[in-house]
Formats: C-alpha cells, structure tokens, sequence
C-alpha cells in the first residue's frame, strides 16, 4: 500500500478504536513517519470522522520541540490519514521495563518535558484528553 503516491507502509505500530497508526517510509525523502490512519468501518459516523479530521488540524498549528510535527495528510479509499513525525525510541513504560527503575531526576526531566507540551497546547485552546501515562 503506498498512500498519496509516496508513503509505503512498512508496519502497525498501534491500534485505538478509531484509528491504528502504521510506520510508513516516504519514498520522496526516506525518512520514517507514523500515519494515523481512520479506520474504515467507521466513515459512517460523521461525529468520529469530524474529530479525527480536527485532530490533524489542530495538530498543523503546533510547533513545540516536545509534539511530533505534522507532516502530510490525505485521504486514502475515502478514509482520512495524516502523518507526523515517528518517535520511535519507545515508550517511557518499556524503558522502566527494561531497566527496572529509572532515576528520579530523568523521570522528573521526563515528566517536565510533557507538562511543558501540555501548557503549550493549553495556551493555544486546546486541552489534551488522552494524555497516557507511557
């Protein structure tokens, strides 16, 4: 599956209940993206669709060090995607599980990190609903 002529699909990275994101290399510049991608199966809910189309919009006006950019977006067989930067280092969760522990001052040096991303986007209107704890 290559998306807008370009983006080849190399892997699932994760799955919600609206959309999965894939990993995906732009054959234009090889650099590896994530591509959310809107599930299919439910283009028949205007609401879901509306959101996840705002999701990328909003996502457009970020310009933060600590919020992945948006790179592209489109429409692939009448469901919307975008994509953004890949962060591809692994989750805050698989690194404890890896070590063991983590010193506190990392994890405070973390956790600064996302509240610094979140006032950002608080600042612009927008209040982040999902926020995990990975």
């Amino acid at each position: 599956m290559k998306l807008s002529g370009r983006y080849v699909i190399e892997g699932l990275v994760g799955e919600g209940s609206t959309a999965r994101v894939v990993r995906a290399r732009d054959t234009h510049t090889d650099r590896l993206l994530a591509v959310k991608m809107f599930r299919e199966s439910l283009l028949d809910v205007p609401e879901l669709v509306e959101r996840f189309e705002l999701e990328a919009e909003t996502l457009a006006r970020f310009e933060h060090p600590n919020i992945l950019a948006l790179v592209d977006r489109g429409v692939y067989e009448g469901a919307p995607w975008f994509a953004t930067e890949l962060a591809d280092r692994g989750s805050i969760a698989s690194l404890v599980l890896r070590q063991g522990s983590i010193e506190l001052e990392i994890m405070l040096g973390f956790a600064m990190e996302v509240l610094d991303a979140l006032q950002y986007i608080h600042a612009m209107g927008v209040i982040h609903r999902d926020v995990k704890p990975e």
